[in-house]
């Protein structure tokens, strides 16, 4: 909303958020569930309707914002790239599987780069190897946004 009026909003090193997470696992799948089923349906009903605006008024900044928007969670992402490559090695002629195997080394340089920089001090490497197996156990929560969508807000019990 803001982007539309030339407002977007900018990056500011100081700023910090934090948060206490729910104690229990359940609690936990509710709130990422809330989370991503939000995010995938922004992404969904808002994203088209920002790029149009974007282009017709040729607001830079939302476009930005709407290029952003267009990424999805880095887990989908993954899945995403790994799907993709495997239909092109099933399926597909060379350049499809030179290319299925360039995007997939591009995300894997990605977040290698990204945790280098920024994730050392979260995570560890051997915790950053088990990222395909997180994304692996997304995927009962993308298919449940599917077909079961969590609409309504669930607050997560806390203590």
């Amino acid at each position: 909303d803001l982007a539309q009026h030339n407002k977007a909003p900018v990056f500011l090193p100081i700023a910090l958020v934090t948060s206490i997470f729910p104690p229990s696992d359940s609690a936990t799948k509710t709130q990422r569930a809330r989370w991503e089923h939000g995010h995938l349906s922004v992404i969904l009903n808002e994203l088209p309707k920002l790029i149009l605006s974007a282009i017709r008024t040729k607001n830079i900044q939302m476009l930005g914002m709407a290029c952003d928007l267009l990424v999805p969670p880095i887990a989908m992402l993954t899945l995403l790239c790994l799907i993709t490559l495997v239909l092109s090695i099933l399926f597909g002629d060379d350049t499809n599987r030179v290319l299925a195997f360039a995007l997939v080394t591009s995300l894997v340089f990605s977040v290698l780069t990204s945790w280098i920089g920024y994730g050392r001090e979260i995570i560890s490497f051997r915790q950053l190897c088990y990222a395909p197996i997180y994304a692996l156990m997304k995927i009962p929560l993308y298919l449940k946004f599917i077909f079961n969508r969590q609409v309504e807000w669930v607050r997560s019990k806390r203590d």
